[in-house]
């Protein structure tokens, strides 16, 4: 199956590598200072809608030709990925629930941080922040973790391939949070699910576009939920 999937480039797997340590640590200070030089305060909501505007731009300039492979590609393989990125959404609407479920057992009180984040910006910016959630995040993010973290450990070995981009995918999404042990140990734990089969899809469809398409659909349940 390994010879049937659409990978990044190596060239475009280490940047993918290197671009997804920078946007998690310097890319929001380095957009407040750019800003900053021209007389220009974002605020939190302006700044995350920029962060992710500026990824998606990122993303497809620097993979445009693994997109030009994935759009030819697609042609082959067309209901494939789209039988692959329904059942996957299926395993995810189930496993979610299930890890949901835990998760209320083990915390009555507990709460997401980063969707009361989201859930704040779409008060105030409701259409870009559907844009940028349902639409420029699926493609960013699929591209650099299924893409180059999942592709490249992938090409030797399938396993640390799940593990490695499921936990760095769940990471990134409560880097930034501040709260007990616990409350941080249940929201990595909430991510796995969305992990496990964004990757199933890119490795079952062999096509990026399967694992976009079922993140698209995880992401506009919950923000269409907001409305």
């Amino acid at each position: 199956m390994q010879k049937n999937i659409v990978f990044p480039s190596r060239a475009e797997g280490i940047f993918g590598w290197c671009y997804l340590l920078f946007c998690q640590t310097l890319l929001p200070y380095a957009l407040n200072f750019i800003f900053g030089l021209v007389g220009i305060t974002l605020s939190a909501a302006q700044l995350n809608l920029t962060y992710f505007g500026v990824n998606f731009l990122v993303i497809v300039v620097v993979f445009r030709k693994f997109w030009v492979r994935t759009g030819k590609d697609l042609l082959d393989r067309t209901l494939r990925v789209i039988l692959t990125a329904v059942g996957s959404f299926a395993a995810y609407l189930l496993v979610s629930q299930l890890v949901g479920r835990l998760i209320t057992w083990l915390r009555p009180d507990f709460f997401n941080a980063n969707d009361q984040s989201i859930a704040a910006i779409a008060q105030s910016h409701y259409i870009p922040t559907l844009i940028c959630t349902v639409f420029l995040v699926p493609v960013a993010e699929e591209c650099l973790h299924r893409g180059a973290v999942f592709g490249s450990l992938f090409q030797r070995n399938a396993i640390l391939a799940y593990a490695v981009s499921t936990v760095i995918f769940s990471l990134v999404h409560i880097n930034w949070m501040v709260g007990a042990p616990m409350i941080l140990l249940l929201s990595f734990l909430q991510y796995i699910p969305a992990g496990l089969c964004l990757a199933a899809a890119y490795h079952i469809s062999g096509s990026i576009t399967a694992p976009i398409l079922v993140h698209m659909a995880v992401n506009a349940i919950g923000i269409l939920a907001l409305r």
